[in-house]
């Protein structure tokens, strides 16, 4: 694009800066910040497209301080169709911790995992069809088994999914630790992008939060704010582990 602008004399940019970046295998911090942000950061000013067709209120507002309020949405899609729009799933101490990859870097949750599943099979018995839902994770080893376990639903990590609709969106953040280390889950871009991809719907929206523990992302200075607007669209939902079993899940408690 460097190139292009050097040779042209006007060149014409449309875009959203704080949408996700480029993917940079170089660790230069430049290299993840594009053309259009780095003009906005330089002090260049442009229009903003105000009104959006995507989502109702409740889901905008997951969003909406991003953007300065500025963002509205259209009356044809501004009513929520269900409610609430938005769902938290709460794991804190139960025990399901993050897990590295077996000879590699990228990190997975067997227990969120299992919440996941549980969660799309409550979807499709309040009849969503596999075809609107997405799942979406930014972990590529999370992703791996979210694919071998749940084939039917399309999947992806949130970069690959940006831009991407669908009625129901399951996301799975993995990070659960001791040390309370959110990485770049805590990327306030990947959290926008995580409220922004569900799609009005037809008959239902809603935004699940699969299996995420509460205590280390509610402790991240940039997480906790996108999760109390996420928190005041509706009831949290509890976790327990069944005494019998050990280890087991307590779907009972996870569903109501």
């Amino acid at each position: 694009m460097w190139l292009l602008a050097a040779r042209c004399k006007r060149l014409i940019q449309a875009g959203d800066p704080l949408q996700l970046g480029p993917v940079a295998i170089s660790r230069d911090p430049l290299l993840e910040r594009s053309m259009l942000q780095r003009l906005v950061d330089a002090g260049f000013v442009f229009p903003m497209l105000t009104e959006q067709y995507r989502f109702n209120v409740d889901l905008l507002s997951l969003c909406s301080r991003t953007y300065a309020e500025r963002l509205h949405a259209h009356p044809s899609v501004a009513t929520p169709k269900r409610s609430p729009a938005a769902e938290w799933i709460d794991t804190a101490g139960v025990g399901f911790d993050e897990e590295r990859e077996e000879g590699g870097e990228s990190l997975h949750n067997p227990g969120e995992l299992r919440i996941l599943l549980a969660t799309l099979e409550a979807l499709r018995e309040e009849g969503v069809l596999p075809e609107q839902i997405g799942v979406i994770t930014p972990y590529r080893a999370q992703l791996a088994r979210i694919r071998e376990a749940a084939p039917e639903v399309e999947s992806g990590t949130v970069n690959a999914f940006q831009g991407r609709e669908k009625d129901v969106i399951v996301a799975s953040f993995v990070r659960s630790n001791a040390e309370q280390e959110l990485g770049f889950v805590a990327d306030p871009r990947r959290l926008d992008t995580c409220g922004r991809e569900p799609l009005r719907g037809l008959d239902r929206e809603a935004v699940r939060r699969s299996d995420r523990r509460h205590a280390v992302l509610a402790g991240g200075k940039r997480f906790r704010p996108f999760l109390e607007r996420l928190l005041a669209l509706g009831p949290v939902t509890h976790v327990t582990v069944a005494p019998e079993e050990p280890g087991g899940l307590d779907i009972v408690s996870l569903l109501v």
